[in-house]
């Protein structure tokens, strides 16, 4: 009830219980032994109570050497990081010398926070830092123009990866050709060479000696022929990267150049190689002037001009003219004149000397030699 009284059902209701508990004894239906033990065990609750107080208010004896903590400066207990181990990629690679090289180091444990490369050769020791990209555990340098041999590791934390090599390789390439070209004997000229050339021309019956420099010794090399004809090229016995090959080329031709090296690499872009050969061929004369039929009078002399070429040299050139029975001979030069050159020629006929009549018919031509492929004059 709001004033702390009991209602009418209330007392009612306790005056039930107690009627009916001495009615029913319950007090003795409870042994006075449990009721003992009881009341101690209240007792010692309060007497632990009371200790555990005193103990706590620093009364106790040796409670003044206990060392109080602040709850700031309690750390947990360090968790155990995952051992770091690391993949190394490519590992042991062999590039083209001058090629770019990228190295990735992988942790698939857990990642350190940095990674070095230090890669070592004849230029002495590099350290590269390596970077992270979108996956946090995969670190990455770059080398952008690999030139030595060298070798590598990463290095992270207080660790190393194992030690890695890069072998260099280059491909075989032509560095330099040079040609001696002997003329035919018959010539009677001194051999020429030919420096830093892969195009020549050469005389029929000619030798051509070949000295192909490349960059470094090889297992094979050869000059292979459009008509499929192979001239194999020989290391030079004190210098295995002069190579030598002799042909007397017969037609005009072109060669590809064909090396390969020990591990069977072939030269990338085989350069062509031409052998141009020329014929030996007759003299060219030709008119100049007059040129055509002409009419002259008994007493006049008549001027001649022409030209002379010849691929290889001229013996003897002359003029010959025929009045009637009578042929006449003139030498215009008993010396050699040099071939691939035009040379010009001029002479004249005294037509009042030859005692020509009216109406006379006079014909006339320049003439030359040469040697052929025999040495025999033509």
């Amino acid at each position: 009830e709001p004033g702390g009284e009991l209602s009418f059902l209330q007392r009612r209701l306790m005056s039930d219980v107690s009627e009916h508990a001495l009615r029913h004894q319950w007090v003795r239906r409870v042994s006075a032994k449990r009721l003992a033990l009881t009341g101690w065990g209240q007792l010692a609750a309060v007497i632990g109570f009371c200790l555990s107080i005193w103990f706590l208010l620093g009364h106790a004896p040796g409670a003044g050497n206990l060392v109080q903590v602040a709850p700031e400066e309690i750390k947990p207990a360090p968790k155990k990081l995952a051992e770091l181990t690391v993949s190394v990629l490519p590992g042991d690679v062999e590039i083209e010398k001058g090629s770019r090289l990228v190295i990735e180091a992988s942790f698939p444990d857990r990642a350190p926070a940095t990674a070095m490369l230090v890669v070592n050769n004849a230029d002495g020791e590099r350290k590269i830092p390596m970077t992270v990209g979108l996956d946090d555990s995969v670190f990455s340098a770059l080398l952008p123009k690999v030139i030595l041999e060298s070798d590598y590791e990463v290095r992270f934390e207080d660790k190393s990866s194992d030690e890695f090599k890069i072998d260099v390789f280059e491909f075989p390439v032509l560095v330099q050709a040079d040609a001696l070209i002997t003329p035919p004997a018959y010539l009677n000229r001194e051999p020429e060479e030919k420096l830093d050339t892969q195009k020549i021309t050469v005389m029929e019956d000619s030798r051509v000696d070949w000295k192909i420099r490349v960059n470094k010794p090889l297992a094979a090399a050869e000059l292979f022929g459009e008509d499929e004809t192979s001239i194999p090229l020989i290391p030079d016995s004190e210098d295995p990267t002069l190579l030598k090959a002799t042909h007397n080329p017969l037609e005009s031709q072109r060669y590809r150049l064909h090396l390969v090296d020990g591990k069977d690499r072939g030269n990338k872009q085989p350069p062509w190689f031409t052998v141009n050969v020329k014929r030996n061929e007759p003299p060219e004369l030709k008119l100049t002037f007059p040129g055509r039929d002409f009419e002259v009078s008994a007493v006049q002399e008549l001027p001649i001009e022409g030209e002379a070429w010849d691929d290889v040299q001229i013996e003897r050139v002359g003029f010959a003219y025929q009045l009637g029975e009578e042929e006449t001979e003139i030498v215009l030069s008993e010396e050699s004149l040099a071939g691939e050159e035009t040379h010009e020629l001029s002479t004249f006929i005294d037509i009042e000397e030859l005692g020509a009549e009216p109406r006379d018919l006079i014909t006339y031509y320049f003439w030359a030699e040469d040697l052929d492929r025999e040495g025999k004059v033509r």
